[in-house]
Formats: structure tokens, C-alpha cells, sequence
């Protein structure tokens, strides 16, 4: 089974659209967003304290999310890998599939090691930076170490296609190929290469630019928006990627709220009425 089908299925039976991205960063690392200093008076080790305040997010968000979504460099604050596996294994357990946020982006030969590191740590997806030229290589790959690792679900694959940072439009805009814009040409190349989907950045993108990656992907890839919340994307913009299998990222704004249960539910709320005045 492709990744796309599975998250598909799990849209469906959870009518959720919503991903929480777990960036937990340590109070020595910068001055807001930061994990609670109880966890840390709790728990004398880091990777403990980490994954406890991990795992009660994801309990608080299970309910009214379908993904979540963890980033490499947040992850290195961990000391040990079995503790990303506790993470995921985790995850799981409480009905999420997991994004690991890696943006992997070589030449082919540090890219085949870094995807059986991933398959062995058992994320269900990876983002990839389509800019190497080797997006084929990484899709076939992927399904290759999923066949090793025993994976019933081939691990899928998001695509940069538009990040959040007002900066890059510089490159996924501004910049042509083919004759066209660059996000254009990569939306082509997802589709070409049986990639899962596009992540694409709602803070500085015109409707324009989502309803077009939604004509060259089709309905049945992945558009998954990034810069809700903490960032000031509007999360009206997802009606622009319907109608189609369409996920809303959110991170900060989630985990670091009073109440995060509260939070999630709003939010997976507000998109299922999205959903709803498109397609009714």
C-alpha cells in the first residue's frame, strides 16, 4: 500500500485533516516555545523528559489529528535513537502516522544510507529537497528499504514544493525551468515520479499557486500546508488544495498551548467546515 492511500483511509475514518508537528525544543536552545521546565525537574534525563512531554502531546491530539510530524534537528537534542523509536512506536499506538521533517537532500550514495536509517527508525514518511535532480532515486528507494524492513506501507515521500519562509520564493517562484516557475516544474516531477505529495507553504503563497500544484498532482497526492499557526499562515487557504487529499501542518501554536486538546479540536473543526463549503 502507498503511504497517500493509507493517510487517505485514516482522513477518512478520523474526518480529519490536521497534522501536529512535535518541535520540542529545550528552554537552553531560545526563550519561547520552549518544553515546560517541570518536565525536566520530573525527569533528570533529557531524552526521558523529551519523549514524556511528547507522548502527552500526542495523547491530548490523537483524537482530531491523523499525522505527526517530527523535524530532524529537533530530534538531535535527543542522545539516543531508541528513543525516536519510542517516539514513533508511540505514535502509532495511538493511531498517528509519522513524518520525519529531514528535507534530505544528496548525492546518491549519502542518500541510500540516510533511508535505511529511516526505515530502521520507522517513520511512515520523509520530506525530500527535490533540488539534487534524484527524486526518482528516492521514491524507488524508499520502497525498496520498505520492502526490506517488512513495511506493508511503502514509506512515503512529501516534496518541497513551496516552503513557508518568505525567502524562498526567490528560488520555488521566481525562478523558471521548463518554462515555467520552478514549483511548477517540481509539481510535475511529484507526479512523474509517483512521489506521495507536495509541502507546500501557506505564509507568503497566492491561492493561485496551490490550485495550480492541485491541477498538475491530481486529487488522490498529497498537498500538505505548512506555516499555520506561529508562522501567520491562513488556514482558509487549504479550501484552495480541495478537492483532494489536503493536510494542515500545525506546530507550535498546538504544543506550547495552555490546552492543546482544545487547540487541536478547533482546528480540525474549522477544516472539516472547509471541506464542507467546497464540496457540498
Amino acid at each position: 500500500m502507498l503511504f497517500r492511500e493509507r493517510l487517505s483511509e485514516l482522513v477518512r475514518d478520523k474526518r480529519s485533516m490536521l497534522c501536529v508537528s512535535l518541535d520540542i525544543a529545550l528552554p537552553k536552545y531560545r526563550n519561547r516555545h520552549v518544553m515546560p521546565a517541570s518536565y525536566l525537574d520530573t525527569y533528570s534525563d533529557i531524552d526521558q523528559a523529551i519523549a514524556n512531554f511528547c507522548m502527552d502531546i500526542i495523547d491530548q491530539v490523537c483524537d482530531y489529528s491523523v499525522l505527526v510530524k517530527f523535524n530532524l534537528w529537533y530530534l538531535a537534542q535527543l542522545e539516543h535513537k531508541s528513543t525516536i523509536r519510542q517516539l514513533v512506536l508511540y505514535s502509532k499506538r495511538r493511531s498517528l502516522l509519522t513524518i520525519l521533517d529531514c528535507k534530505i537532500n544528496d548525492i546518491q550514495d549519502t542518500v541510500e544510507i540516510g533511508l535505511k536509517v529511516i526505515g530502521e527508525l520507522g517513520f511512515d514518511c520523509i520530506t525530500v529537497n527535490p533540488l539534487p535532480g534524484n527524486l526518482h532515486y528516492v521514491v524507488s528507494a524508499l520502497r525498496e528499504v520498505s520492502r526490506n524492513v517488512g513495511r506493508n506501507i511503502h514509506i512515503g515521500t512529501l516534496v518541497l514544493t513551496i516552503m513557508s519562509n518568505k525567502e524562498s520564493l526567490r528560488y520555488f517562484v521566481e525562478s523558471y525551468r521548463k518554462n515555467m516557475a520552478l514549483y511548477q516544474a517540481i509539481a510535475e516531477e511529484v507526479r512523474e515520479s509517483d512521489s506521495d505529495g507536495c509541502v507546500v507553504g501557506v505564509t507568503h503563497t497566492s491561492p493561485e499557486y496551490i490550485k495550480k500544484i492541485r491541477q498538475i498532482i491530481g486529487e488522490s497526492r498529497i498537498i500538505f500546508l505548512v506555516g499555520v499557526g506561529a508562522q501567520g499562515g491562513n488556514i482558509e487557504l487549504a479550501k484552495y488544495a480541495l478537492p483532494g487529499l489536503t493536510i494542515v501542518n500545525v506546530g507550535r501554536s498546538v504544543v506550547y498551548a495552555e490546552n492543546p486538546r482544545s487547540v487541536a479540536e478547533s482546528l480540525s473543526q474549522k477544516l472539516r467546515g472547509l471541506v464542507t463549503d467546497v464540496i457540498r
